[in-house]
């Protein structure tokens, strides 16, 4: 049965249970009553079998046997009977209705052993028939009330009624008790559900104690509450971020279109100071805007478009291209043995070009930068390392957020806007990979990456 969508759960978990109980009982009931209507049945059949054997015994063996004698005995055991001829006609008849002979005939064939039911004036029979001498010869009719086995299935009835009634009333109430105890932790879930969307991130279901269906729902909500409130808490820090960010070229735009404002025009050498200064800052505005656009298109994984690569072939051609980055730094490829790979080879160039540039703006010259890779049983683990200034320990856990910067005022003098390692880290986790690093301070750094197979 399909419960209206706008009925509460507890009521439609009452109803499909009160139901589902109610089915049951009548389908038990049922098969009680089916077996004691047989059972009755059969028992004062077998009786009546047993009471006219006995009666025709007796008349058998009297000295006078008439029918008008077999019928009043079998009549004085509270039987009705009756004596039917071959045309259809009562040659005598004792405790029975008027019809009792003509509906027996009808009802029952003999020479069959077969009994039947009928009812002749509102009172109900079950009619056997034995015929007296050979074929041909008058049949004896004989027929037990079935008032005691009418009174029985009525009260079964009766029992049914109340009993189905008892169970509805009585299962609704402790249904909808019982219901309310069970769903009462899933009305707690939706306050705190509704908690966190009028932005209360920090609330929590908070119940570990259970492990059944209700808790760990529980906990997958508390597990996207966090996940929710780190995003909020991320974003808003990206934001204000950004907004430092774009506010330190704008600034000093603004100052220098201050300066030209009060008549620094009429000072070319000024002027030119400043007109440069501007260029230099909206080239790097219009820098920040391509590695923002950059990290939004690294997190669209659709933007991924993967082919089988060769690995050593692709590496090593990266590393003849990255040595013009190196500068004067030393630049070595620690080859692996031969391996595919499926991957977007645009995007693993530009993750291995940041991780270049990075380690070239944290090591001297004269340092030295290793590319290399490691075939693993889960797919291929590629690493670049440096001996240069290396990261210091509170540093490692924020490398790869956006804008994050170790050492900001040299970041800054170097043009990075600490966005490079975050987008690196997108193209990875857009790869179904992931990327680490690992450092001591003065002796290097390395950021390794695992690439799974596919």
């Amino acid at each position: 049965m399909r419960l209206p969508n706008n009925i509460s759960l507890k009521l439609k978990l009452t109803l499909h249970y009160v139901g589902l109980f109610s089915a049951l009982f009548v389908a038990l009931w049922a098969g009680l009553y089916a077996t004691t209507r047989h059972t009755l049945l059969t028992e004062a059949t077998d009786n009546l079998r047993s009471q006219t054997r006995a009666a025709l015994q007796n008349w058998k063996a009297s000295s006078s046997p008439t029918f008008a004698a077999l019928t009043q005995s079998l009549a004085e055991c509270g039987l009705a009977a009756a004596v039917v001829d071959t045309a259809g006609s009562a040659l005598a008849a004792a405790g029975a209705p008027a019809g009792f002979a003509q509906a027996a005939k009808a009802c029952v064939k003999p020479p069959s052993h077969a009994s039947c039911i009928l009812t002749v004036g509102n009172v109900r029979y079950v009619v056997i028939a034995q015929p007296l001498r050979s074929a041909g010869a008058p049949v004896l009719f004989t027929g037990r009330p079935l008032q005691y086995l009418d009174q029985v299935l009525a009260w079964q009835r009766l029992s049914l009624l109340v009993g189905l009634a008892a169970l509805v009333i009585s299962g609704t109430a402790a249904g909808l008790w019982l219901a309310g105890a069970l769903l009462k932790p899933l009305d707690e879930m939706t306050a705190t559900c509704n908690r966190i969307a009028a932005g209360d991130l920090g609330r929590r279901v908070n119940l570990s104690h259970r492990s059944d269906e209700i808790g760990q729902l529980a906990t997958a909500i508390d597990r996207m509450a966090a996940r929710v409130e780190a995003t909020v808490a991320s974003q808003q820090r990206f934001i204000a971020s950004a907004a430092h960010e774009l506010r330190t070229p704008l600034t000093a735009i603004q100052g220098a279109l201050d300066i030209l404002l009060r008549d620094a025009l009429d000072d070319p050498p000024t002027a030119r100071r400043l007109t440069q200064s501007m260029y230099r800052e909206v080239t790097r505005l219009f820098r920040l805007c391509d590695q923002l656009l950059g990290l939004s298109r690294a997190h669209a994984a659709e933007a991924i478009h993967p082919q089988t690569i060769d690995l050593p072939a692709f590496l090593r051609e990266f590393a003849t291209q990255a040595s013009f980055l190196a500068q004067a730094r030393e630049l070595t490829l620690q080859e692996g043995e031969p391996t595919t790979l499926e991957a977007d080879p645009d995007a693993l160039k530009r993750i291995l070009f940041n991780l270049v540039d990075n380690a070239v703006q944290h090591t001297p010259e004269g340092g030295k930068i290793t590319i290399g890779w490691k075939k693993t049983s889960q797919g291929v683990q590629i690493w670049v390392s440096d001996n240069g200034e290396g990261i210091a320990p509170k540093d490692l856990p924020h490398l790869f957020e956006p804008f994050y910067r170790g050492d900001r005022s040299r970041s800054r003098r170097r043009g990075g806007a600490g966005l490079g390692l975050a987008m690196v880290k997108a193209l990875v986790e857009a790869h179904g990979g992931k990327i680490t690093a690992s450092s001591t301070p003065g002796q290097g750094a390395t950021f390794t990456l695992w690439l799974p197979k596919t």
